[in-house]
């Protein structure tokens, strides 16, 4: 599904939406400071936006930013469709789970410009597949590094397995 949308955008980027009010969208975002500041709100919970962070929006959070004049950093928006791997999917599901919060990493540089050079690796112009591998590249990074509660995985929990058997099942039974 090389045709999944998968935008890449300066955090200046002005979007369709009125950024001013809290909004949702349907799409993840991952949001890459690198500096400047303000104050982001997801879910109710306030951020005060510090350098060399990364914060994930999950589809339909509350969120609105407000970042500080002259902020700077990255952002990536891609829907459900664009993440191949069920198991990074359910990585990603179990943040909002596990109720961990927004923030992905803080104030670490060194994993900020990481992330930043497989950014540069995208080409949206070229071709949608090799796009998409990437971005499953950036993922599994960022997963692998992020912050996380001390509470034990849901990987091998009962409701994950039965999230697991609706999803494989749901076309069959519709009851």
């Amino acid at each position: 599904s090389g045709n999944a949308p998968l935008f890449i955008w300066d955090i200046s980027h002005s979007n369709e939406y009125d950024f001013t009010q809290k909004h949702r969208h349907n799409y993840f975002e991952i949001i890459f400071f690198r500096s400047g500041g303000g104050k982001q709100l997801i879910d109710f919970q306030e951020y005060e936006v510090s350098d060399y962070t990364c914060y994930l929006i999950h589809p339909n959070q509350i969120h609105l930013l407000n970042r500080a004049p002259g902020s700077f950093g990255r952002l990536i928006q891609f829907r459900d469709e664009s993440i191949i791997s069920r198991k990074l999917l359910t990585k990603l599901r179990e943040r909002i789970w596990e109720g961990v919060g927004s923030v992905v990493f803080e104030n670490d540089s060194e994993l900020f410009e990481r992330m930043m050079a497989v950014l540069r690796q995208f080409d949206l112009s070229a071709d949608p597949d090799r796009n998409l591998h990437l971005l499953q590249v950036l993922l599994f990074d960022l997963m692998s590094n992020a912050k996380s509660t001390d509470k034990p995985t849901l990987a091998d929990s009962d409701l994950n397995q039965f999230l697991q058997l609706i999803d494989v099942n749901f076309k069959e039974q519709h009851s």
